[in-house]
């Protein structure tokens, strides 16, 4: 079992939440849980943890690279906060 802690991941739940301080919980080749780190079910809080503060986490199934209306490579905003409108 391991679990990625203090990340913000983006759901696939129907209203699409966003978690701030969120947890992954895995086991195996499974995840078995997204929640709120602080609502981490029991038997992962002994599992091994690594700490993903400051990272964002989305569903796989997102191409977030593709920028059909920008020519300019994602690469170039890179460390910085953007929204295209």
């Amino acid at each position: 079992m391991k679990v990625l802690t203090h990340l913000c991941a983006v759901t696939m739940n129907p209203d699409r939440d966003i978690i701030e301080d969120a947890c992954i919980c895995i086991e195996g080749d499974r995840i078995v849980a997204v929640c709120p780190t602080a609502e981490m079910p029991e038997p992962f809080r002994t599992a091994e943890h690594v700490d993903c503060s400051g990272k964002v986490v989305v569903p796989g199934m997102i191409n977030s690279g593709t920028q059909p209306r920008n020519p300019i490579p994602l690469s170039t905003y890179w460390g910085r906060t953007w929204a295209m409108s």
